[in-house]
């Protein structure tokens, strides 16, 4: 290839990679600290350079994308590489065809490049600086602290199962490792926690995981726990940052975005207390850690920067390709969290085309098109992916924010101020950015802006309406908050700008540090001193601090004097700043609580050893039925450990993680007879129903009848487990 086309062809340019080399260095010390081996790593990055990147990127030049540069291709091409892979690898579960087969697209992708790159006008990629700028270094600093985070709060505190060592873990990350296996295995895929029930979730996350183990050999704890998170909260930094040049902001917003989206929490500083405004909400955004979220961020935030292109006043006349790339991106949206995404996409639009309609008087033809072409993917999507189900979700207007830990302190008499400021404690930084963009005087609201601030207001409607048990109703608002982290970093900035008119950045910079230590040596001071506040009075003082916030926009907002409106700028900026305090506070004491002390030890190292054992010597369709004292004494289980790592379906575990059924009781009372009474017809029932092919007896609760031993033989035994055979 000649030198000249090699210049189009080539992904980027070695000049200013530092950032990006720095990045890769501290993602790989991280792997290996937290017990990687380094051919596991190698094997992963390459399979994610040729299975994953490179296909995707040569797609997005397809479509005619890769004119924007090195990050342009990255943000789109790289996302647009998990589907391929993941349709991959459905096609070769669903139809049959060996993995092998069907997982060579990569040299059929370039190979088809190879051949047209004559025949294609390729744009030239953009020569990259001598040196990284300022906003790159910036985006890499951020990186570097996803990452930090990502080590502390999820690798310490998500052992590597080990051989004879007791670990414990989040029912939900076990239930994605059970679903991982399922997805791996068999096919059609079922619900492994209930065997025989269908499946009826999203699986794109969960063919992700299968298609890099399938591929690679590597098993799916080490992909969960370990490696797949690595690039994603990477990845996912980078496209805030395009997405915030993308969308003529300019790199800055991007960058602060990703701050704003990815270390800024709520406004609580006690480290004893979890969650105070934001519940389940407050992970969810700052905390890269669940693989599916992670997976739907990376095709919502390019998605919803080219609907906005596409669909806006400035679309590009010939934009049939980028059409094709949007609706590529959208089909992974509905595959990773479509029950959480395409609601929020329709929501936006709905609020877009009516703000388009009342503003411009005209109806945005484009914008109603998608509308209904996300419509129908969303139907298509409930009944098809999710079987109908509404996994217990229901209409409960304020019943989320009524659950607020804030508001429960409080009391009734308080309860609804509580919940109007509440929300306002669960992502003060967004609404304070947000606000600061719609009372500004000074500059007529962009379609770009009017567009994410549509997908804020949509994705705050779960919130204040819907409820469901396990607190899926919030991951629209948590995707809301990366749309809202781009809207309110442009507000910010202002506001930053503002202060500087009469502080010059080094004195803001050295201020802000000033700040944040104070509050830190206060927090600490407080807790080394046995100087506690009631929770009662830590919520009255976090909403005093948000009413003066309140008061500061107010100021802000209406006062013409420049020494009012920069002491509102700093009391804002300060209770922004206040705020980055919540992750490190929230995760830094579990972490040494975990890494001092002692660790959770809900999966014995007898029984580890015992489903692995199953692992290896079953075949991939058996089922188990498992005894667990938590089928009796826990109303509502959700643990999900026999699925997890024997990956192999379970007559019935914790099913509370997928919702009950009106076959639960009677799984669980036919479960109870097996174990507890050796009822030779319920082991019957059991095998004709529900296909269970072997008892796992888990002998650290209460061990069973021994009469078991006399109607199925045992295979194998150690102090903690037993397993008997059926058949």
């Amino acid at each position: 290839m000649s030198s000249v086309r090699w210049q189009r062809w080539r992904l980027c340019s070695w000049r200013g990679s530092s950032p990006l080399l720095a990045v890769a260095a501290v993602a790989g010390g991280l792997l290996l600290i937290a017990g990687v081996p380094a051919p596991s790593i190698a094997l992963f990055a390459a399979y994610e350079g040729a299975f994953v990147l490179v296909p995707g990127v040569l797609l997005y030049r397809a479509l005619g994308g890769g004119g924007g540069g090195a990050l342009d291709q990255v943000a789109i091409g790289w996302p647009l590489g998990y589907l391929l892979a993941v349709l991959a690898y459905l096609l070769a579960s669903a139809t049959g065809v060996p993995v092998v087969l069907a997982m060579s697209y990569p040299v059929v992708a370039i190979g088809a490049a190879l051949l047209l790159r004559r025949r294609t006008a390729l744009p030239p990629a953009a020569g990259g600086p001598r040196r990284a700028s300022r906003s790159a270094w910036a985006a890499a600093g951020v990186c570097v602290l996803v990452l930090a985070y990502v080590g502390a709060g999820y690798f310490g505190q998500t052992p590597l199962p080990r051989a004879g060592a007791s670990v414990g873990y989040e029912p939900d990350l076990l239930y994605d490792l059970s679903l991982a296996a399922e997805a791996k295995l068999r096919w059609p895929l079922g619900e492994p926690l209930v065997a025989g029930r269908p499946f009826g979730y999203h699986a794109f996350p969960y063919l992700d995981l299968a298609a890099a183990s399938a591929v690679t050999g590597l098993e799916l704890p080490l992909l969960l726990f370990r490696l797949q998170v690595v690039p994603m909260a990477a990845l996912l930094v980078a496209q805030l940052v395009w997405a915030g040049a993308r969308l003529g902001a300019g790199r800055r917003v991007g960058v602060l975005a990703a701050t704003i989206a990815l270390l800024l929490g709520e406004l609580d500083l006690d480290p004893d207390r979890p969650w105070l405004f934001a519940n389940y909400l407050g992970t969810a955004v700052w905390g890269p850690f669940n693989h599916g979220f992670l997976l739907g961020a990376l095709f919502f935030v390019p998605a919803i920067v080219l609907l906005g292109e596409l669909a806006g006043p400035a679309a590009p006349s010939r934009a049939r390709r980028g059409w094709l790339t949007l609706a590529l991106l959208i089909v992974g949206c509905a595959g990773a969290k479509g029950i959480a995404l395409l609601p929020l996409v329709i929501g936006a639009l709905a609020l877009w085309t009516g703000w388009w309609a009342l503003s411009k008087h005209e109806l945005n033809r484009r914008a109603a098109t998608a509308l209904g072409g996300v419509a129908a993917l969303l139907v298509a999507t409930y009944f098809v992916q999710y079987g109908g189900q509404s996994r217990g979700t229901e209409l409960a207007p304020m019943t989320t924010p009524a659950g607020m830990t804030a508001a429960r302190l409080l009391g009734e008499e308080l309860a609804w101020p509580a919940l109007a400021v509440g929300a306002f404690g669960a992502l003060p930084a967004v609404v304070v950015g947000c606000a600061l963009v719609v009372i500004d005087r000074d500059s007529r609201r962009s379609p770009a802006q009017a567009w994410l601030l549509a997908l804020v207001l949509a994705g705050l409607a779960p919130l204040f309406l819907f409820f469901q048990p396990g607190d899926s109703h919030l991951w629209p608002v948590a995707y809301a908050g990366l749309a809202g982290a781009l809207l309110a970093a442009q507000g910010l900035i202002r506001l930053w700008d503002s202060l500087r008119e009469r502080w010059d950045t080094r004195a803001l910079v050295v201020g802000g540090a000033a700040w944040l230590g104070l509050l830190g040596a206060v927090v600490s001071a407080s807790k080394v001193g046995g100087l506690d506040l009631p929770d009662e009075r830590a919520s009255v003082i976090s909403y005093a601090s948000l009413a003066g916030g309140l008061l500061a926009l107010a100021v802000f907002w209406a006062s013409r004097t420049p020494r009012a409106r920069r002491l509102a700028a700093a009391a804002l900026s300060a209770l922004c700043l206040a705020t980055a305090l919540d992750a490190p506070l929230d995760v830094l004491p579990e972490y040494a609580r975990r890494v001092l002390g002692e660790p959770r030890a809900e999966l014995s190292g007898g029984l580890l050893q015992g489903l692995r054992w199953v692992e290896a010597n079953t075949p991939s369709d058996a089922v188990l039925a498992a005894s667990s004292e938590r089928l009796i004494t826990d109303p509502a289980p959700r643990y999900a450990h026999y699925s997890a790592f024997s990956q192999r379906r379970v007559l019935v575990e914790g099913w509370a993680v997928t919702g009950s059924d009106e076959t639960v009781g009677a799984r669980v009372r036919l479960n109870r007879a097996i174990f507890e009474g050796a009822d030779q017809a319920a082991l019957a029932t059991a095998m004709r129903d529900y296909g269970v092919t072997h008892l796992v007896i888990d002998r650290r609760e209460h061990g069973a009848n021994p009469a078991l031993a006399r109607l199925a033989p045992l295979v194998y035994s150690n102090p903690d487990v037993d397993v008997h055979a059926l058949r």
